[in-house]
């Protein structure tokens, strides 16, 4: 009782509630993992995923098997500076090899009349969700004389970004409630030939499908920053500065890399146009609509230097989390450790989905999280004429803001260490003309980069993908082999069996 009480006070914005009632079915059960699970999501969301890693752990040394806690403490660690990449990637190897169940793969069907390759798309967020705003453009644009599109939903509440999904897809399969065994088959009878993988190791994912080894060549794209860790799953689609050369050692899939970038954006259609920029008697503000999952202690100690280096700045944050005034005291609790007084900061929980951008229009200069960058957030921040300051890091979930901007001519906003980051922010603070300019030019600057084009976007995707079939097909038409996948697997790093004291 105390575990569910729990889960409605966090459905209702209540954080701190949320804890006390999770810690309160732990004292009073201390094996129970359902309640450390939900103990470690609840701090992980109010900022605190070092903090959340060890209710992970005791929840996995409870249950082992256990792959949704696995998954929610691996998407934990991509935010952790201390995690370094070596272990990183260990950890996704783990997931494999304790819940996954490689087969081989399929082979490929006769040959069909119309000569379409069915590309089937798997996800939960197939509704108002991130994943929806890069999903959407490539699902509409797809060549129906060479695609056939099926998509997998586990959507459990659709919505109207949902119907306007389902309205692209050639064909659509509800999954949610199903087994992985049940989808497995689903897949292999509707045919399909290549499956994506769009969820990673997020909420609601279907990496069972995957590991079972569901369509001859498997892809994991768009919703998660790092590798799937699957023996299964064949190629990620990405790019040269997401991931830079040597990124491929600490991946189990081939690194399929697009040149035009790896993100198409389609805005909210009711997105407003950006506010005027703010006039010389307002103090700069800077924004983040970030998750508190990756404001970490590194990025509220960098932010705070930045605060501190001018006379009379704010910070406005905002995030689900947020909400709740525990949480907010928490925050402020860190900002006032590193000597930003409280009156600085402006933090909002959710709010409506037409009132989400209007947001931007307080800010004046967007700061990125590390090691976890926004994605989202960078675009919409972009979108709404407010310039993002980024550091590139090493991995993947830390340069995806470098990859936006590359792909807009702002690299100079791009710093590569935290002293460079301070000094970015600091300048482009100080330069109100430049901001002003912006204000109004960073939106056809996006549009003129093509990074809201779904049309070209998708044809160089399907270029890549018409070719590695092609590859695959010759492969088996020269060695007869249909459980084959034309891949040269490059993982130099020995797999070891990390004991959970190590992160």
């Amino acid at each position: 009782a105390h575990n569910n009480l729990g889960y409605a006070w966090k459905r209702l914005g209540r954080y701190e509630d949320a804890a006390a009632s999770f810690e309160r079915a732990v004292a009073l059960q201390p094996g129970y993992a359902d309640a450390l699970n939900n103990l470690a999501e609840t701090r992980k969301e109010q900022g605190d995923a070092s903090g959340a890693l060890a209710h992970y752990h005791r929840a996995l040394a409870l249950e082992p098997g256990r792959a949704g806690v696995r998954s929610n403490m691996l998407l934990t660690l991509n935010g952790i500076a201390e995690v370094d990449a070596e272990t990183l990637f260990a950890e996704h190897r783990r997931w494999d090899t304790i819940h996954g169940r490689a087969m081989p793969a399929p082979p490929l069907g006769p040959a069909r009349r119309d000569g379409r390759i069915r590309i089937g798309y798997v996800s939960s967020d197939f509704r108002r969700h991130s994943v929806a705003y890069f999903i959407e453009p490539i699902l509409e644009a797809h060549d129906r004389t060479r695609f056939f599109v099926v998509c997998y939903s586990g959507v459990r509440a659709e919505d109207d970004v949902t119907r306007r999904l389902r309205a692209d897809a050639d064909l659509w399969r509800p999954i949610a409630g199903l087994g992985d065994t049940e989808v497995i088959e689903r897949v292999r009878a509707d045919g399909v030939d290549i499956l994506v993988d769009l969820a990673g190791h997020t909420m609601g994912n279907r990496l069972g499908v995957f590991a079972g080894r569901a369509a001859p060549v498997q892809i994991n794209y768009l919703g998660y920053p790092n590798t799937t860790g699957l023996a299964a799953m064949d190629w990620r689609i990405t790019d040269s500065i997401a991931d830079a050369p040597g990124a491929d050692a600490f991946y189990t899939e081939r690194l399929m890399r697009l040149d035009r970038g790896f993100l198409c954006y389609r805005p909210p259609p009711d997105a407003p146009a950006p506010a005027p920029p703010s006039g010389p008697d307002r103090p700069v503000t800077f924004v983040s609509c970030n998750s508190l999952a990756k404001v970490g202690p590194q990025t509220i100690e960098t932010w705070s230097r930045i605060l501190n280096a001018l006379p009379d700045p704010r910070l406005l944050l905002k995030a689900k989390a947020l909400g709740c005034a525990g949480t907010c005291e928490r925050l402020a609790e860190k900002f006032a450790g590193e000597g930003v007084a409280r009156d600085r900061l402006e933090m909002t929980g959710w709010t409506e989905p037409g009132a989400h951008l209007a947001i931007y229009g307080g800010g004046d200069v967007a700061l990125d999280t590390w090691p976890y960058n926004g994605t989202t957030t960078t675009f919409e921040a972009l979108w709404m004429g407010v310039p993002v300051v980024t550091l590139a890091g090493e991995r993947h979930a830390g340069r995806v803001g470098a990859s936006i901007l590359a792909q807009i001519g702002l690299r100079d906003l791009v710093a590569d260490s935290t002293d460079a980051y301070v000094e970015t922010a600091l300048a482009l603070a100080r330069d109100r003309g430049r901001r002003a300019g912006l204000r109004s030019e960073l939106r056809p600057i996006v549009i003129g980069a093509g990074l809201t084009d779904g049309r070209a976007f998708t044809e160089g995707l399907e270029a890549a993908l018409l070719s590695l079939w092609q590859e695959r097909t010759e492969r088996i038409a020269v060695d007869g082999n249909h459980h084959s996948v034309a891949i040269e697997r490059v993982n130099p790093l020995e797999i070891h069996n990390i004991e959970h004291d190590l992160v």
